[in-house]
């Protein structure tokens, strides 16, 4: 429960910080950038973010709200911008309220979990919120990064973002990251100027 105790709590955090006037940029943990992501984040909508799909979009594909599974969306809340607008506020506002009403915000289910909130909370304010889906190929699930080999090498060069998601733990995550040569911090990790850290 400590990890949906965890992200149940982030889209106040996230309202917090725009109150204070700020944009804000969050991402999971288990993400690796390749290239500087802000470039995409240009324009004046309210909220951009990552497609937690695994089918394979055109290069070109829409950047609107996706539907899928009765025309609810699946978005990944694992990687948001939020501009300091009225529209990303409201956003946050209606997904603390999805978290706090909604039955996956009991913590005797088996996996509760945040991310069906946030998309009931994209569905909900549809019209009144200017939102952005990031290209597929910059900022793909890890769904469709480290299971389809051809669209990697297809879309090399173009990789963003990449999250280890569609597996659980983290030595699993840390083996895949490396198996993929995507584990990015050197042997010394563990030191400090101080010495080594225990």
């Amino acid at each position: 429960m400590g990890f949906y105790n965890l992200t149940s709590r982030r889209p106040q955090h996230l309202l917090d910080i725009l109150e204070l006037g700020y944009n804000v940029m969050y991402n999971d943990v288990d993400m690796v950038w390749l290239q500087d992501p802000f470039k995409y984040l240009q324009g004046g909508h309210d909220v951009y973010f990552m497609d937690d799909m695994t089918a394979i979009k055109p290069l070109n594909h829409s950047h609107g709200l996706p539907t899928s599974r009765n025309g609810v969306t699946y978005v990944c809340s694992c990687m948001i911008f939020l501009r300091c607008t009225s529209g990303a506020k409201l956003l946050l506002k209606k997904w603390v309220e999805e978290i706090r009403t909604q039955p996956w915000s009991n913590t005797e289910a088996k996996k509760p979990h945040d991310q069906p909130a946030f998309n009931r909370a994209l569905h909900k304010t549809t019209h009144q919120v200017d939102v952005y889906l990031l290209p597929q190929s910059a900022f793909p699930s890890g769904g469709l990064y480290f299971k389809n080999k051809k669209w990697v090498n297809e879309t090399n060069g173009k990789h963003v973002i990449v999250h280890n998601n569609y597996i659980v733990g983290y030595n699993q995550k840390l083996k895949r990251f490396q198996d993929f040569g995507l584990w990015l911090v050197d042997d010394f990790s563990h030191e400090s100027p101080l010495g080594k850290l225990e």
